[in-house]
């Protein structure tokens, strides 16, 4: 995991204890993304640095739809592909300052 992830990930897990969320983390083939759960197959979150329109980098979150992330998975789509073809079907975008309360919900 990058370090800067890394960083970033601990505050999120910060936030999340406070609130009462024990927070697990899941690398992936990419140093700059990780996914976020709390151990129940439910709701993850997929959490890390992207770029911007202008070329910004920025930590940002979104919300897997677990069931259809599963079905692209079995289907054989790479996990690029299911951000580049599956987007709006899979992942919704959350406020990082959210995480908690989306799994508390």
């Amino acid at each position: 995991m990058n370090p800067l992830l890394k960083k970033e990930f601990l505050k999120a897990k910060q936030d999340c204890l406070r609130k009462g969320v024990i927070l697990k983390c899941m690398e992936t083939k990419s140093e700059s993304v990780v996914i976020l759960y709390t151990g129940k197959q439910d709701k993850a979150v997929l959490f890390g640095f992207i770029t911007d329109e202008e070329e910004n980098l920025g930590i940002a979150a979104f919300k897997i739809n677990v069931k259809k992330f599963a079905w692209a998975e079995a289907e054989g789509f790479t996990q690029d592909e299911m951000i580049n073809d599956f987007k709006n079907e899979i992942f919704a975008s959350i406020p990082v300052k959210n995480i908690a309360n989306y799994f508390l919900v």
